[in-house]
């Protein structure tokens, strides 16, 4: 009966210890990675034009920028644990035209068309909806063949949204293990990323008490389906 009163404060105790740890991590790496940055730069400015050392930097180069992806990612999942839900009643097109002004540049480059559907308003966290729409809508950007635009689309009714997309997709047998940690489903190299952006949707959606479905279809895009 004891251990049973005391299992509560240990899963806080717990909760409390991960998410320091999380912070410390994510914080306290930058310091060094900015150190390796300036020399690295300081090397490539000194090798001139011998072939084999600029291969090697440019391997250093492509190591610390996938670190420093994962370090932003930690950042940005570290801030999300930590945040309070304070829910709201908001319009999901207003929110949906601020998170496309935080991916302007990458839907500028790839002339993306994004159309929503919706009615009524929205009752959620505002500030974590728009991450929620912001990792969403990179991911539909980012998975895409060569030269393709991307179409997505969204619609949202009550407390739900759908995100449909025409990018590449990938393997159904992999749709439980997206939103793991550090999860690539691609080449990192072809699709650069940190393999947290839909940890921390799930993340938010858990905060919530809200659920996501991900359907998949391998080279025929991906439907999200979100319910706060």
């Amino acid at each position: 009966m004891e251990e049973q009163k005391k299992l509560p404060e240990t899963i806080n105790t717990l909760q409390t210890d991960y998410k320091k740890l999380v912070y410390a991590v994510s914080h306290d790496l930058q310091s060094p990675l900015r150190v390796m940055d300036g020399h690295i730069h300081m090397l490539n400015a000194k090798i001139g034009d011998d072939e084999n050392l600029s291969m090697h930097i440019e391997e250093l180069q492509h190591s610390l920028q996938q670190t420093k992806n994962y370090l932003q990612g930690l950042i940005d999942y570290s801030r999300t644990i930590h945040s309070e839900v304070s829910k709201s009643d908001f319009s999901l097109k207003d929110l949906l035209e601020l998170a496309k002004y935080e991916l302007r540049d990458k839907i500028k480059e790839s002339q993306a068309k994004i159309s929503l559907s919706s009615q009524g308003v929205f009752h959620a966290d505002k500030a974590l909806v728009k991450k929620l729409l912001i990792h969403l809508l990179d991911n539909a950007l980012k998975f895409q063949p060569a030269d393709q635009i991307p179409l997505i689309h969204l619609t949202a009714s009550g407390s739900s949204i759908t995100i449909q997309d025409n990018g590449i997709g990938f393997d159904p047998k992999f749709k439980d293990r997206a939103t793991e940690l550090f999860r690539t489903l691609h080449s990192q190299k072809q699709y650069p990323g940190n393999g947290l952006g839909l940890a921390i949707c799930q993340k938010i959606i858990a905060m919530h008490g809200g659920r996501m479905r991900i359907e998949p279809e391998e080279g025929n895009g991906c439907l999200v389906m979100v319910n706060l």
